[in-house]
């Protein structure tokens, strides 16, 4: 399986070609498949996460039935890494979301591009959207991949700053959660610990990037995207995948 996608590095913050060879996390005895499970490892700031956007959603939407989906928050920007988005991640304003919009198509918003060239003042901290995600995750699960890609264009097309709980309220209306509880909510150590939870998680998956799909099922788990990937070829590697547990089971 080609996993040569591009992606944002997790140790630079980086977002560029991905030239990791993973096929496989895990080769655990194979089962019988009794359920696919994908879990999307993605951060509200990853251009790529930005990029893959359309793909994702156009392999979400034709695979509701027949795969749960989970979201996970990797933490691009921490720590040391948390700052104006000119000092952190320079490589942005040179040239690295046209990167992302020539490969995607996608294009990130005019108030986006407006601030990188001018302003200079998006601050990274990959902490605010991560609460956020977690209130919806823990109080409509339903509704959280949804959210998670509002999130994105909060950022990339808004240029909205997630530090301030008013950026937040379109992205609420849209999916229909009750924003004077949201913003209750985002102050609470609960929602906190579930974001460093989330980052926790990412941290010991191994994964070096995002965006990632890990998929399994029938007792193995693998990557069915290792960065930004096409619609086209999740499918394919989707189908690849279910023959190599049914050729098992």
């Amino acid at each position: 399986m080609d996993t040569k996608d591009n992606y944002c590095d997790i140790n630079t913050g980086i977002c560029s070609p991905n030239n990791n060879e993973k096929s496989s996390l895990e080769n655990n005895k194979i089962e019988k498949i009794k359920e696919l499970k994908i879990t999307y490892y993605y951060d509200a700031f990853c251009g790529w996460c930005y990029g893959f956007s359309k793909p994702f959603q156009e392999f979400k939407k034709n695979h509701t039935d027949d795969i749960a989906f989970e979201v996970i928050s990797g933490g691009l920007f921490l720590g040391n890494r948390i700052g104006k988005i000119n000092d952190i991640a320079p490589y942005v304003k040179d040239g690295a979301f046209r990167s992302v919009e020539e490969v995607s198509g996608v294009k990130f918003g005019q108030a986006f591009v407006n601030k990188l060239e001018t302003e200079d003042n998006i601050w990274l901290d990959s902490t605010f959207p991560a609460i956020a995600l977690s209130i919806i995750k823990e109080n409509a699960p339903n509704k959280a991949l949804d959210f998670a890609e509002l999130l994105l264009k909060t950022i990339n097309l808004d240029a909205k700053d997630v530090r301030e709980i008013n950026s937040y309220k379109e992205a609420i209306s849209v999916i229909d959660y009750d924003f004077e509880n949201f913003t209750s909510q985002m102050k609470e150590d609960k929602y906190l610990n579930l974001a460093k939870q989330d980052f926790e998680t990412f941290a010991k998956s191994g994964i070096s990037g995002m965006p990632c799909l890990v998929i399994q099922g029938g007792g193995k788990k693998a990557y069915l995207s290792n960065g930004f990937t096409n619609y086209k070829d999740l499918e394919a590697r989707l189908k690849i995948f279910k023959e190599q547990i049914s050729n098992h089971s």
